[in-house]
């Protein structure tokens, strides 16, 4: 195998969890719902961020709202080598967590009784993972940022007093670009090769309400596979090649409910499914050269808790807790993106300012897990450890006008 086509083998199997680089679905959107970890929130919220949580909840909504919302989140991936194999080496990498500020905008609109609609959009930039070039799995990763950006029309329609439907449009723009340092024989230095790459799609997603009761609601959703086609360039020392990678993010369901105890206290609640044994393979290609990649992720499942205190006249105090399962085995896993089973905690703070002005801070501690690594890549390429810090931090203002 010549220099170019080991270079394209090792940017597959990173490429392969690199599409990850957001985790699993977030669930943080800077809004309100993000201080019960987003329990509940697909059964409908009291914002207009319900045009991303579920549309069909739109209608609930009287008149018009807007929310906006800013966040930062500051994440820590220190990772610790036990074993490497001769080639790779066994020195420990930087850092590779850091800070990424993320924006959100949320409009409703009720048009009649019936009918709703709203829009939502939001970004996030920064620097993903960045581990440096010189460290015992640079062949894996040594840097990757991804940028997405969505905007979604979305309506909603009330069937009578217990259904209600809502479906959205998504527009996505997605840039990806990452290096890795693939091992070269002994005594050569590591080389650096990288793609950058980026596709714009449509996606959807649908919604259902069901209003029990005055003190229950239910809500399913259901969201489409993200199809990334990234199209960029491989850039090695010797080599410019235009490349061509399909990478899907999962379909997912959330099912959700709502139940108010008392005029204090309400519970909150959701079960999810994700899609990500989609992710098998993944396959990079060029004009001469290609490769293919078994992943073997899993499909994974969501489980959120939350509650909510209105016993503080214009305050509202929410804490929440929730848990995904990890798509991949150590075996499997790489340090692209080592996701893990995560559990996140949760608390939010919201004011009432008056009837037209609302403002609140969340703020959400996500453990990621140990991330093992235990990836033998050939004869004398190896990487065996985890992560001794491994968490991220999220910290969301939200601002909210009704009319």
């Amino acid at each position: 195998m010549n220099n170019f086509s080991k270079s394209l083998s090792f940017l597959a199997l990173t490429l392969s969890l690199s599409t990850q680089a957001g985790g699993l679905w977030l669930n943080e959107y800077a809004d309100p719902a993000m201080g019960k970890a987003g329990a509940g929130s697909q059964a409908g919220v009291n914002d207009a961020s319900t045009v991303v949580r579920n549309p069909a909840t739109m209608g609930r909504l009287d008149g018009s709202q807007y929310l906006l919302g800013a966040m930062a989140i500051y994440s820590q991936a220190e990772f610790e080598i036990e074993s490497a194999g001769s080639l790779n080496g066994d020195k420990n990498p930087d850092d590779a967590g850091g800070l990424a500020p993320a924006a959100s905008f949320y409009y409703t609109h009720k048009i009649d009784d019936k009918w709703s609609w709203g829009i939502s959009s939001g970004a996030l930039a920064g620097s993903a993972l960045d581990y440096g070039k010189d460290w015992g799995g640079s062949y894996q990763a040594t840097s990757v940022e991804l940028v997405a950006v969505a905007i979604a029309p979305a309506v909603s329609y009330k069937v009578n007093d217990v259904l209600s439907l809502g479906a959205s449009l998504q527009f996505v723009h997605g840039q990806l670009e990452l290096k890795v340092a693939p091992p070269t024989r002994d005594g050569v230095p590591k080389s650096t090769s990288s793609i950058d790459g980026d596709d714009q799609i449509l996606a959807y997603q649908l919604g259902m309400a069901l209003k029990l009761s005055e003190k229950t609601e239910l809500g399913l959703t259901y969201q489409s596979e993200w199809d990334f086609t990234f199209e960029g360039d491989i850039n090695t020392p010797t080599n410019e090649v235009s490349v061509e990678s399909e990478l899907p993010l999962a379909q997912n369901v959330r099912l959700a409910i709502n139940h108010t105890l008392n005029s204090d206290f309400s519970i909150h609640a959701t079960l999810g499914w994700d899609d990500w044994s989609v992710l098998d393979k993944v396959n990079l290609s060029t004009v001469d050269n290609g490769a293919s990649i078994t992943t073997n992720w899993e499909d994974t499942y969501h489980y959120a808790f939350g509650i909510e205190y209105n016993g503080i006249k214009s305050w509202k105090i929410s804490s929440g807790i929730s848990y995904d399962t990890s798509p991949v085995s150590k075996t499997d896993r790489n340090a692209q993106l080592p996701v893990d089973r995560t559990m996140k905690y949760a608390v939010g703070l919201q004011k009432d300012y008056d009837k037209d002005f609302s403002y609140g801070v969340q703020f959400v501690y996500a453990d990621l897990g140990s991330g093992d690594i235990d990836s033998v890549t050939g004869d004398r390429i190896a990487l065996k450890g985890e992560y001794t810090e491994y968490n991220a931090m999220f910290l969301a203002f939200n601002a909210l006008w009704r009319y």
